[in-house]
């Protein structure tokens, strides 16, 4: 690619920006290069080959300001400690005392022996299960005291080249914080590898393995040896092989610990409301007696070996959902931590943009032979980039949609993008920019950390928002059109080229050969494509202004500073100031009804209405059109049905205010009708369900769902026979009917709000909306689950798993009130404690069981709870009673004040970082208006401080000791 053109501009842009790392060249070389700028430039605009001459007169000065780093973040302090372990360590307020932790380990699975695959994940694993400073136990527990959630704030992952440990801390404990820190010690350097514990570890990393296999993971297998051709990244998926899994002697897992896990590969990265200099000294202290081994292997970094001809790659399965079609050019990486390298890849970011906006465009076309597709130039692996398009295809059209990518990939070479798609790509990427720059300080915690990890992985820049900014406003305005075409012609290229497909086994019939897709591929690269025509509107959203209403009664809560206006058409509308975030306003609005007022016969047309007016557009606008208007404009906003209530949720901000409330009164006055886009999107949901249940898993929750709900329509997955009962003019009839009277909805606006400014926006487009003196309420839809045991078991597929569901149910037997719901949630939690330390830490039998339950108050007083996981077949039995003992004994013996004070520790930093976020707050007052709910209980904590073990127990007999259970079980067929 002739990428000259815009390394210039950026090289200018840099060199005359402010930054110090910047500002050390002459005045004489700025000059120099913005000479050589407008001469790219003029170059450019008569023709592009020309330009080559301008690059090769660039000054060797010049040269070398492009190969010059782009500089790290001044706020963050930055290091390496003489044994080579870097640091990164920032001070971020969002959220308040809290810090975010990484250990950045650069080795992953393409750093394994022979007699090591998946043992670098396995490793991952074993830093939960005891080390110098910590027994298992003692980790596990320690952690989860101080309110740490797995998962959520604890966790870890392992890819081809890398391991990162990722961890949440509060910081107003100071002992807390300190044994954080001994954590990461301890997993730097300190690992114990008990035989015991890794042979209990031995089955969750099985049972792991065994979670992810099914149909795709067995196409993966079959095509990653064709899209990696020859590398290494085709032999070491990190998940590894289950027979070195579960047979590795104890010194190989060691070794892989001793080889890799060494400070010169080692990065802390840590974010946090914290003081940066105490906590640089503490990484210093802790981690620099590290020493490195005697003789260190050397890191190597693989590539994918290059070849000549297009690779192409057909699978098939029985239990396959979909088709897919993916389509990958290969190329040599592009480094982007440098002024030429960010040239890169911002240019890169608006080809993304573009074509990705091409293709979506396709999906909403009656004709289109996928429901989904994407496309983007971006990093495959360490040593590789790579241009992908990916496709979900519409059933028994995978010659189609091969066909469509690749004349797209060809329209773009010949012709390239249009002006207009370029300004709205560049509209688009500096307003996420600004965005971002707007919420500087309240950007979380986690996100910045992550930056880090990856500077330091894989060297992708991290000077902070201010220097992105600056640097994407000098240089994104000036990029000419041309160079995204050169771009295509180098992208998509002839060379390094793969096609793959991946089908259901029933579809083989209709997939085309390997040489009709190579025949196919010439065919389309020797035509002439027409060239891509955009279709633009430049109607305002609203062409006419409605008549204001007016605010008829102002509500104020001082001491939460809420104010509540009801308005002229009967509408109420609660509005909440808040400075969580510096440009952030959510908005959500509900109305009593829902698909509740439908028969069953109904419920699918409801139950879709309003996704098909989502598909369809407003007043004049179909969706491709709608979503063009908006661009430069920070605006989500949709309508929902669900199955009580109706209403909208969004969000946006301060400037663009206006804008979402004129799509929210459009979608109450002017939904469009369009029968063509309701043909495309149920199309869509056809290619998306109509193979669902050939897959187990699938199969085993719809089966689940329909046992626990008598097979009513209103709980199983959306089958090609439910599908088909969605009518057009029904559910465009039931929209409107749950959209047609204002005076039954009340809308609700969080976040940076001038309430002045907003209350005539509110008149004018809220207070607009027609309205009657109608009042409806939701009914009771009486889905009735079977009392008593029931259980059923399946059996169904080929992979070697059993899926285990089990549901424990009450209704009416028990006196709804807020105290015993928060009893029942934390009794939840316990249980999901009691059955993952049961059945994966002692047992090692699960990855993880799903422990989830709701107790509620409409449509009518009932709970439910769900158990479920997946295992062994030939475990199964007994790990269904280690859950049943799992229960007796909470039932009988209740449990401990470790867990108790696990699940109120939980509780109370959870709530402590709510009280700090909008959406906890649009929640809570949309709950309060659902439930007549006092809005001034919201900070109240004695609930959690008065939690006792007794509670516990107590709650558990209430709603564990039950006969109203159900079990499904779907196992392999023998």
């Amino acid at each position: 690619m002739q990428k000259y053109i815009w390394i210039f501009i950026l090289s200018f842009s840099v060199l005359s920006c402010s930054q110090k790392s910047t500002t050390q060249k002459t005045e004489e070389v700025a000059d120099a290069v913005e000479e050589t700028v407008q001469n790219a430039v003029d170059a450019v605009n008569e023709e592009v080959e020309d330009a080559t001459d301008v690059a090769e007169e660039i000054p060797n000065e010049i040269q070398e300001a492009l190969k010059m780093p782009i500089p790290l973040d001044p706020s963050v302090r930055y290091g390496t400690l003489p044994n080579g372990m870097k640091y990164y360590i920032k001070q971020n307020k969002k959220p308040e005392n809290r810090v975010e932790m990484r250990l950045a380990v650069n080795a992953g699975s393409n750093q394994e022996d022979e007699n090591q695959l998946g043992l670098a994940h396995f490793v991952e694993h074993m830093a939960f299960n005891g080390s110098k400073n910590f027994a298992k136990n003692d980790l596990v527990n320690f952690l989860e005291g101080a309110g740490v959630k797995f998962g959520a704030h604890l966790n870890a992952y392992t890819s081809f080249d890398e391991t990162v440990y990722m961890l949440q801390l509060p910081t107003d404990k100071a002992d807390v914080l300190d044994k954080g820190l001994l954590v990461f010690e301890d997993w730097a350097s300190g690992l114990s590898f008990d035989p015991t514990e890794i042979d209990k570890e031995r089955g969750v990393v099985v049972s792991e393995w065994r979670t992810g296999q099914g149909p795709d993971m067995r196409m993966t297998y079959k095509f990653l040896p064709v899209a990696y051709k020859d590398s290494r990244y085709a032999k070491r998926l990190p998940i590894g092989d289950t027979a070195i899994l579960k047979n590795a002697p104890y010194n190989v897992f060691t070794k892989f610990y001793k080889d890799w896990y060494r400070p010169d590969l080692m990065a802390m990265c840590i974010v946090g409301d914290i003081n940066v200099d105490s906590m640089e000294q503490e990484v210093i202290k802790r981690f620099s007696p590290i020493k490195n081994p005697t003789n260190e292997r050397p890191k190597v970094e693989y590539e994918l070996p290059e070849h000549k001809e297009t690779l192409v790659s057909i699978n098939t399965d029985a239990e396959a959902t979909g088709q897919r079609v993916y389509i990958m050019y290969k190329h040599p990486k592009t480094e982007i931590n440098t002024l030429q390298g960010y040239g890169s890849y911002v240019a890169n970011q608006l080809f993304n943009t573009m074509y990705s906006q091409r293709l979506a465009e396709i999906t909403q076309k009656p004709d289109a032979p996928f429901a989904y597709a994407s496309g983007s130039y971006d990093e495959e692996t360490r040593k590789n980039d790579a241009f992908n398009a990916f496709a979900v295809v519409k059933k028994g059209q995978i010659k189609e949609a091969i066909s469509v990518l690749l004349t797209e990939n060809e329209r773009i070479k010949q012709h390239g993008f249009t002006q207009s798609e370029l300004d709205r790509a560049k509209i688009d990427l500096l307003k996420s920019l600004e965005d971002a720059l707007k919420e500087k300080d309240k950007t979380e915690s986690r996100s910045l950390v992550m930056e880090y990890v990856y500077n330091y992985l894989k060297g992708i820049p991290a000077p902070g928002i201010d220097v992105e900014y600056q640097l994407a406003n000098a240089i994104v305005p000036q990029l000419p059109l041309e160079i995204f075409q050169e771009m295509a012609k180098e992208y998509i290229s002839d060379e390094n080229a793969v096609i793959i497909v991946t089908a259901p086994e029933s579809e083989k019939a209709n997939i085309p050969s390997e040489a009709a897709i190579l025949a196919l591929d010439k065919s389309i690269k020797a035509s002439k494509i027409d060239a891509y025509v955009d279709v633009v509107s430049n109607e305002p959203l609203m062409e006419n202004i409605p008549t204001a209403g007016k605010v008829v009664k102002t509500e104020k809560n001082d001491k939460y500073n809420i104010t509540t206006w009801t308005l002229s058409n009967g509408a109420k509308v609660v509005v909440k100031p808040t400075d969580f975030k510096n440009d952030e306003i959510l908005f959500g609005a509900y109305s009593p009804g829902g698909t509740s007022q439908y028969s069953d016969d109904d419920f699918m047309s409801a139950d879709y209405s309003n996704l098909i007016i989502s598909e369809s557009g407003i007043s004049n606008f179909d969706a491709i059109t709608l979503n063009k208007m908006l661009i430069g404009k920070t605006v989500e906003v949709g309508p929902f049905v669900g199955e009580l209530s109706d209403g909208f949720e969004g969000s946006t901000t301060p400037k663009d205010v206006e804008t979402m409330l004129q799509l929210v009164n459009l979608y109450f006055t002017a939904p469009r009708k369009s029968k063509d886009d309701f043909n495309t999107l149920m199309q869509k949901q056809h290619a998306m369900y109509d193979n669902l249940l050939e897959n187990p898993q699938y199969y085993f929750l719809n089966e689940y769902y329909n046992t626990i709900y008598k097979n009513s329509i209103r709980r199983s997955l959306p089958t090609k026979e439910a599908l088909d009962k969605v009518d057009f003019e029904k559910a465009f009839k039931f929209y409107g009917e749950r959209f047609s009277n204002a005076a039954d909805f009340t809308f609700y606006f969080v976040g940076n709000i001038d309430v002045n400014t907003l209350q005539p926006l509110v008149e004018t487009y809220l207070g607009s909306i027609p309205s009657s003196d109608k009042k409806e309420t939701w009914k009771n839809p009486n889905i009735i689950k079977p009392s008593g045991t029931v259980t059923k078991s399946i059996q169904k597929g080929n992979t070697p798993k059993t899926n285990v569901g089990i549901h424990i149910h009450g209704e009416n037997n028990i006196e709804w009130t807020e105290a015993k719901a928060f009893k029942f949630n934390a009794m939840v939690k316990v249980l999901s404690i009691l059955l993952r330390e049961n059945l994966r830490e002692d047992k090692g039998g699960v990855y993880g069981v799903g422990v989830n339950g709701a107790f509620v108050q409409r449509p009518i007083n009932a709970y439910g709870i769900n158990i479920n996981f997946n295992a062994d077949p030939e475990k199964a039995d007994e790990l269904i009673k280690a859950v049943n003992e799992t229960i007796d004994n909470l039932i009988k013996n209740g449990t401990n004040e470790v867990n108790l004070n696990k699940v109120k520790e939980t509780y109370k930093r959870e709530l402590e970082t709510n009280l700090k976020e909008n959406d906890y707050w649009l929640d809570k007052l949309e709950y309060a208006t659902e439930y007549a709910w006092d809005i001034n209980k919201i900070e109240n904590s004695d609930y959690i401080d008065q939690l006792t073990l007794a509670d516990i127990q107590q709650t558990a007999k209430q709603f564990l000791d039950t006969q109203n259970k159900i079990q499904v079980v779907l196992s392999p067929k023998e």
